[in-house]
């Protein structure tokens, strides 16, 4: 008959395996479960950085940009001003001091024409160009807020994602417990005289039996 103390400490040593192995096997689960948000957090702070760089960049050479844009408009509205200059309807005046000072006359006011297109494309080319930045932005900052949203999002998903690590290797711990049990039950009963067959031990012979009767 196996004593009873190997059996419980062969049932202990068993609780302590199986609890080893439960224990690896939350640490893995919760090593894993932190890592997946890790990577998602860098992930979109790196889409975060990247939308931040191209607003800031999109204002470098402001200045460059909002000129440029302001030629265009003046030259558009330069260009319908040679289209609506009117047609001579009367005949070419045979005087020569008529026709200069006829061609004078058109003259200034194509230059005055122009003048006005100038400033209207500086005034319509300027706002036009800032506000295009600023829609730009607009959506850029939406954008962030966005995934602003989603790293709050899978942050509070965490703890339910740790909680389920924790429950990996709950078959091992259970394992570990009935072990544990088995093994404080053997050697409780190995402490009392005890053996496999649970036969305590007043009901063993002794000699002194004899001596005493």
């Amino acid at each position: 008959m196996l004593p009873m103390l190997a059996i419980g400490a062969g049932l202990t040593a068993g609780s302590a395996i199986s609890n080893m192995f439960a224990g690896k096997s939350r640490a893995k689960a919760r090593k894993q479960a932190l890592g997946a948000e890790n990577q998602r957090q860098e992930g979109l702070d790196t889409e975060i950085g990247a939308i931040n760089t191209g607003a800031q960049d999109r204002y470098a050479g402001f200045g460059a940009g909002a000129d440029a844009n302001v030629g265009r408009i003046s030259d558009y509205f330069k260009s319908l001003n040679d289209r609506s200059v009117p047609q001579q309807i009367m005949p070419a005046s045979t005087s020569a001091p008529t026709n200069v000072a006829l061609a004078q006359e058109m003259a200034g006011a194509h230059a005055d024409s122009d003048q006005q297109a100038d400033a209207l494309g500086g005034v319509m080319g300027f706002g036009d160009y800032l506000g295009g930045l600023n829609r730009s932005t607009a959506r850029d900052a939406s954008q962030v807020g966005q995934l602003g949203g989603f790293k709050t999002g899978s942050a509070r998903i965490t703890p339910l994602e740790l909680e389920a690590a924790n429950q990996k290797g709950a078959k091992a711990a259970l394992l570990a417990d009935l072990l544990g049990l088995g093994g404080r039950v053997a050697l409780g009963s190995a402490v009392g005289g005890g053996t496999l067959t649970g036969t305590p031990a007043a009901a063993v012979s002794s000699p002194w039996d004899t001596r005493i009767q």
